[in-house]
């Protein structure tokens, strides 16, 4: 499924599961409600092999808003934080060298990740505070595509399963001597 902007991986598959008479479904991999792009369903008996390919590596595009630091480290939180800090597009592509390969990442709070059953996201909206454990994730590539302007890069990332591309970011702009 295309899934568009503003709505949840799971509000898809509910839908596809109504549209096929509450068949078995299940989705490779989840997208946020701000993300758009392929969210890959499997249907009935295709379900099992659903463990085989979640694990596949992923290309995303996405751009950093440099010199902005929300709650969520996207566009929908509120803004925690401003500077004027942005990085030259020299300095950008010489510190991704260091974000290939196997790296450590933190999991956002705003995630989809259980802590003690309950999603993170779920918690950090009622302001219940919590520790995430950082992860490791292997980024096979990642280019800088364009400079749209002082305070915004777009770039793609061709990683394995489980990045946060909202922490690859911040750590990217934290990297800098920024944020984003």
């Amino acid at each position: 499924v295309d899934k568009p902007l503003g709505i949840s991986s799971n509000y898809i598959l509910q839908k596809i599961r109504k549209i096929y008479k509450n068949c078995k479904a299940g989705y490779i991999g989840t997208l946020d409600p701000l993300a758009s792009g392929c969210l890959p369903i499997a249907i009935g008996a295709a379900t099992k092999i659903i463990r085989y390919i979640e694990g596949a590596d992923k290309t995303y595009v996405f751009t950093i808003n440099w010199g902005v630091k929300t709650e969520t480290g996207d566009s929908e939180g509120q803004i925690v934080e401003k500077n004027n800090k942005y990085p030259s597009e020299k300095s950008i592509r010489n510190e991704l060298l260091n974000f290939n390969g196997c790296i450590e990442q933190i999991t956002p709070r705003y995630s989809s990740v259980k802590i003690q059953g309950v999603r993170a996201y779920q918690l950090a909206r009622k302001n219940i505070d919590f520790k995430t454990k950082n992860r490791k994730v292997f980024i096979k590539r990642i280019n800088l595509l364009k400079t749209i302007s002082k305070n915004r890069t777009t770039f793609s990332v061709d990683c394995g399963s489980g990045t946060y591309i909202r922490s690859l970011a911040e750590s990217i702009a934290k990297a800098l001597g920024s944020i984003g």
